[in-house]
């Protein structure tokens, strides 16, 4: 009894596990899966962690460093009458109290490396959301492709029934059949390829998910109505401004141009002379003489102060100067060239956003009435009152409108999702 109780408990477990596995992936847990998981992302990271060291390192210079050592000698007497061995003991420690302000300069470029690098996480985040929201949405167009060239197919199977129907009873001609047949072969080549557009679409956005490729996931889509697209779309200016807020590539770009700056202040530190403070303490002992009387004798101290005067160092600060200098100013320029680039994607963002909507507005008038035109032209195949020919006119010009329909739909949520990116705006469908 106890080991079917353990069977069924077994059973049960994998069932619930399987289940959660099965669990429904909507976009937001596709992004935050990713977000996760993304090897890029890891690898950005620790770039991240990197910058946080190189700045802890900075700081440390600011402190004295203390050194200590400890030697061993052995000297054999003249005539091999025996053998003196001694030991010295050393501390010593140095302090930078003044280096042109070069060291506290360091700090604050190291600070902003770690800001900087922040903004590269944030980047490859967007890059990552956008790359997965473009996938999620176009698994879900193929997947209504399907659905779509499965109900052609259905449309094709009927109609390809219905002509031999009216075949024998001399209401259509073999060359009718002919025609049906050729169209439902076609509908189920359709069938074939949007099967294979879908596994295809899915296997992409199972690489951005870093999932095994054996792996299948229960994708939730929401059910869209074909006014959901239609919101008002921002100003231009309006997006323009919130991207510079909200863009790192910018942000980026901007510390960029400081840290050059600041470049320029270390660069003419090395004008300026620096002033270090040492100490130091040694001892030693040998075998032969008490070690109390030896660490009385015996003990060294030392205190001192180095300045150092920069007088002429074969142009290398000059040079050092003139290329921060330089830095400073492709820094600058490269700032431009970010907010003019910046400027032109959300141009293209809002003008593709446009675009989508209005050819979403007449797809949608073209779709209801080929759709409309279709089902009449149904009827009157069925009764006979239109040949073969009439009936499969309009069936084609049903399945375009139908696939310029659902394509508009999604390139219409795409570009605004786009827009709600650079706005800095949650993605959401």
């Amino acid at each position: 009894m106890v080991k079917i109780i353990l069977i069924v408990l077994s059973l049960l477990f994998v069932s619930l596990s399987e289940a959660a596995d099965q669990e429904s992936w909507d976009l937001q847990r596709c992004i935050d899966h990713a977000l996760e998981n993304n090897l890029q992302m890891k690898r950005l990271k620790l770039d991240r962690s990197g910058s946080d060291l190189s700045y802890k390192a900075a700081k440390a210079a600011q402190y004295p460093s203390v050194s200590g050592s400890v030697g061993y000698s052995m000297s054999p007497e003249i005539g091999g009458k025996g053998e003196s061995q001694s030991v010295s003991y050393s501390a010593n420690a140095r302090w930078t109290v003044f280096e042109g302000t070069a060291i506290r300069t360091d700090i604050k470029m190291k600070q902003l490396e770690i800001q900087k690098s922040e903004e590269s996480v944030k980047a490859q985040e967007i890059n990552l959301i956008q790359s997965i929201t473009n996938a999620y949405l176009q698994v879900f167009y193929a997947k209504e492709a399907l659905q779509s060239a499965i109900i052609a197919r259905d449309a094709s199977l009927v109609q390809r029934d219905r002509t031999k129907e009216l075949l024998s009873v001399g209401s259509a001609t073999k060359i009718d059949l002919t025609k049906m047949e050729a169209s439902l072969a076609t509908d189920e080549y359709n069938v074939v390829v949007s099967t294979n557009s879908l596994k295809q679409k899915q296997r992409v956005l199972n690489s951005l998910l870093e999932l095994p490729v054996d792996t299948t996931i229960d994708l939730n889509f929401p059910d869209l109505s074909d006014t959901i697209h239609l919101e008002p779309i921002p100003e231009i200016q309006q997006i323009y401004s919130a991207a510079l807020e909200k863009m790192p590539g910018v942000a980026s770009s901007q510390l960029s141009k400081e840290i050059a700056t600041l470049g320029i202040k270390k660069a003419m530190a090395g004008y300026f002379p620096s002033l270090s403070l040492s100490a130091g303490v040694s001892t030693g002992n040998d075998f032969e003489t008490p070690f109390v009387d030896q660490v009385s004798d015996r003990v060294n101290l030392r205190i001192g102060a180095s300045l150092s005067i920069p007088i002429y160092d074969r142009r290398q600060t000059k040079t050092n100067l003139e290329k921060a200098k330089i830095s400073a100013k492709q820094a600058e320029l490269a700032l431009m060239e970010e907010q003019k680039s910046l400027l032109e994607e959300v141009q293209d963002v809002y003008y593709n956003a446009e675009a989508a909507r209005s050819k979403l507005m007449a797809a949608q008038v073209q779709y209801q009435k080929s759709l409309q035109s279709y089902e009449l032209a149904q009827e009157q195949f069925k009764l006979g009152l239109i040949n073969s020919t009439d009936l499969l006119i309009e069936k084609n010009a049903w399945l375009v409108s139908l696939r310029e329909h659902l394509e508009s739909k999604i390139n219409a949520l795409m570009t605004m999702q786009m827009i709600n990116i650079y706005m800095g705006i949650p993605v959401r469908i």
